[in-house]
């Protein structure tokens, strides 16, 4: 292995290793290792250190509990609470040249992935390669370890983290060949929710300037009271005696984390994401579109969409879905809108009936197909709508898509769903060892092509217009210009209106 020359950050001295025109530095802490009493607390500062640290291997990722895609793609081995509060660094030779930086957050609905998401294809090397720009991913922590809601004692923690190693990145990354001036953040899922949250909170302001917000799910305005209640019952411990959680192994509060959660098509006693970012009044001051809408984040460019058939990945393996009748639909409907309390959404069979008629088409005629595109809008496009049309009054580089592309796994039963977008926009197609699932072969090689072209030009200039898609304007409410991507790129307006439209009069409006 062929080893960088010598970097210096603010803590001490690195060295990571040479892969052809790309240096290449994996494992650097950005904060100190959240054990003992750091637990649950905010990141602290790492101490300098004496002599060069070699960063050559990714750090191990933060503990995390069960999730059901683990079924599809398998388990993450290596997690460790110790040096888990780290991040990665692709950047091309030679490094006195400041060029764009993109940092990007994993998704994994707050309980699991990292900053080295294998199954999802996420690896810098192509996009800094392709793109001359320097890639950063880092890992936070997840689950109870993130996102207790205990006020004015522990909670946000997990977006603590995130800024804290957003500052690393402003504060080094000059170092690596990159321009702290010009820092795009994206994500996926989690991940995407996370970049919405940090665009619209006071701590993050000036750390980024622009964001690319892949599938962000809806942001329930609940805090996540329940789970928290109920971690510290299954573990014996009383409520708010974080001394005595920080002294438990953290693999007996991840078996406790997995007994409360489960997937809400079971318990619809429990949370859509049981641990996950809270409104607090501090950290995050208020919803992230109320507060987008008042202009917090003015100034930050933004890129948003969700895929076509989001909720198909959790629908289409399980067979009972895929047999759901007329009456499941509707009680299935009514169970879903009831479990956001977002004070405006009125869960009625009348209510759900109207949903039902207005997504039934030639495509969409088995229970099953209309659950799954209202579900996907509830969840996903209806909340980047709402970004859109919140965020371009304040900036009019505010643009939309739709991506298209559909996953050839079973027989294409699960088509354009949640996540198969991600090895696209870091080129990893073929790459992934889950091909399967993604695809592969020359239209995908284009697809990735023109995606990864597109994501690098909003992030060197906050548009992402470029030579190898059709012209692209911005999103406005007269127009709602949104990029469908997939085989084929086509800029249309107002995809879906007649069912926005009905949602428009009782969702996420402020």
């Amino acid at each position: 292995m062929k080893r960088t020359e010598v970097i210096k950050t603010k803590f001490g001295k690195i060295q990571g290793y040479q892969d052809r025109s790309l240096k290449i530095f994996k494992g650097i802490p950005y904060a100190t290792p959240p054990i003992g009493n750091l637990r649950f607390k905010p990141p602290s500062n790492i101490h300098p250190w004496d002599g060069i640290l070699k960063v050559a291997e990714y750090g191990p990722y933060a503990p995390q509990g069960f999730t059901l895609l683990e079924d599809s793609f398998g388990k993450f081995e290596k997690q460790n609470e110790n040096n888990c509060l780290t991040l990665n660094i692709w950047t091309p030779e030679p490094e006195d040249e400041k060029r764009p930086v993109m940092v990007y957050i994993h998704g994994g609905s707050f309980i699991f992935g990292g900053g080295a998401d294998i199954w999802y294809g996420v690896d810098g090397s192509e996009l800094s390669r392709s793109g001359n720009v320097v890639v950063v991913t880092f890992n936070y922590r997840l689950g109870a370890f993130g996102f207790l809601y205990l006020p004015d004692i522990s909670t946000n923690i997990g977006i603590l983290d995130q800024v804290a190693a957003l500052k690393w990145v402003k504060d080094n990354i000059e170092n690596f060949g990159g321009d702290p001036n010009n820092i795009t953040i994206f994500g996926e899922s989690a991940g995407a929710s996370s970049v919405l949250t940090l665009v619209s909170i006071p701590l993050a302001k000036g750390l980024f300037h622009k964001a690319i917000m892949q599938s962000a799910p809806t942001f329930d305005t609940k805090p996540t009271i329940r789970s928290t209640t109920s971690l510290f019952k299954e573990l014996g411990v009383k409520f708010g005696d974080l001394d005595t959680l920080s002294e438990l192994k953290a693999k007996k509060i991840i078996k406790a984390q997995n007994k409360i959660i489960s997937d809400w098509t079971i318990n619809l006693e429990n949370e859509i994401m049981d641990f996950r970012p809270s409104i607090d009044g501090i950290i995050i001051p208020k919803h992230p579109i109320e507060a987008i809408k008042s202009g917090c984040g003015k100034e930050i460019d933004i890129l948003i969409g969700n895929n076509k058939d989001e909720i198909k990945l959790w629908t289409a393996p399980y067979q009972e879905w895929q047999e759901m009748d007329n009456q499941g639909l509707k009680l299935m409907l009514l169970r879903r809108l009831a479990r956001f309390g977002n004070g405006e959404l009125v869960a009625n069979e009348n209510f759900c009936f109207k949903l039902i008629e207005a997504y039934k088409d030639d495509s969409r005629s088995r229970p099953i197909d209309i659950y799954d595109q209202i579900d996907t809008d509830f969840t996903f496009r209806i909340p980047a709508i709402r970004v859109c049309e919140t965020h371009y009054p304040h900036n009019s580089n505010t643009y939309s898509y739709l991506f298209s592309w559909c996953s050839p796994a079973l027989n294409g039963g699960y088509g354009s769903c949640h996540v198969v977008e991600i090895p696209f926009v870091f080129g990893t197609i073929g790459k992934t060892g889950v091909e399967w699932f993604y695809g592969a072969g020359k239209e995908a090689e284009l697809l990735s092509k023109r995606m990864m072209k597109t994501w690098l030009s909003f992030a060197y200039n906050g548009n992402p217009n470029n030579e190898l898609i059709p012209e692209w304007k911005g999103y406005d409410i007269k127009d709602r210009i949104t990029m469908i991507m997939g085989k084929d790129f086509k800029s249309v307006n107002a995809p879906l209106e007649e069912q926005r439209i009905l949602w428009d009069e009782i969702y996420l409006k402020f």
